[in-house]
């Protein structure tokens, strides 16, 4: 079976200060745990897009913490675009890096700051990015990994966004469905920007689709719930 290949800014996972350390997150504990899993297999891809004098302590906290995989260093963006092209999924809190990420067809995960101290890890999808044909390996992966979180305890909870340019379609649900992944919360929101649903409905995590016209979308799927 296909690896997920997921790479994940360094900074996400440890404080970068004088005294580098784990971060006692509900992330670090997710990809912790996606490390252990079994039932899908993933590769990471550990990444520092910065200059940074301690990458070769960066590199001994990652193996005394058990994060396997494969770490890369950079100094600009233009190295870790063609670098990224390797990978599924890319988890970051820079939102215009992770646009860049995205016109290369690859998944981006925008982490809200707040996620870091988070009690609970809620996942949000913008309902428009089933409609992209292109992230559909990546998001097929993807929530086959989440499906066995959920499974494995309540450490993670997803929401599914939809917006009034569309509806949720059935396909949308029995993709979910044929993952094992469960749609705790349907969110519906009828203008706005990123901003807005981080403040009305406060996610950890926003996998966020393009707009209508930037797509191509040729899926004929039955509309399920029109908002």
């Amino acid at each position: 079976m296909r690896p997920v290949k997921i790479a994940v800014e360094i900074g996400l996972l440890f404080n970068l200060g004088d005294e580098i350390h784990v971060l006692d997150s509900l992330f670090t504990r997710m990809v912790q745990r996606l490390l252990s899993q079994n039932f899908h297999p993933v590769k990471f891809y550990w990444v520092l897009n910065c200059c940074h004098s301690k990458v070769q302590q960066l590199e001994e906290k990652l193996r005394k913490h058990n994060f396997v995989g494969e770490t890369a260093h950079f100094e600009g963006n233009s190295g870790l675009l063609n670098y990224l092209d390797r990978c599924d999924l890319f988890f970051s809190k820079d939102y215009g890096l992770l646009y860049e990420v995205s016109e290369q067809g690859i998944l981006g995960g925008f982490i809200h700051e707040h996620a870091l101290n988070a009690t609970k890890l809620v996942l949000a999808f913008d309902h428009r990015i089933f409609m992209d044909e292109h992230n559909q390996p990546a998001i097929t992966g993807w929530l086959r990994l989440i499906g066995q979180l959920q499974r494995g305890g309540g450490l993670v909870t997803t929401a599914l966004i939809t917006t009034s340019s569309g509806s949720v379609e059935k396909r949308v649900i029995e993709m979910f469905q044929r993952a094992g992944c469960s749609i705790n919360e349907l969110f519906y929101l009828g203008a706005g920007t990123k901003k807005d649903v981080f403040r009305l409905f406060g996610p950890c995590l926003y996998f966020e689709g393009k707009r209508r016209r930037e797509m191509k979308n040729r899926f004929q799927g039955r509309p399920l719930l029109f908002v």
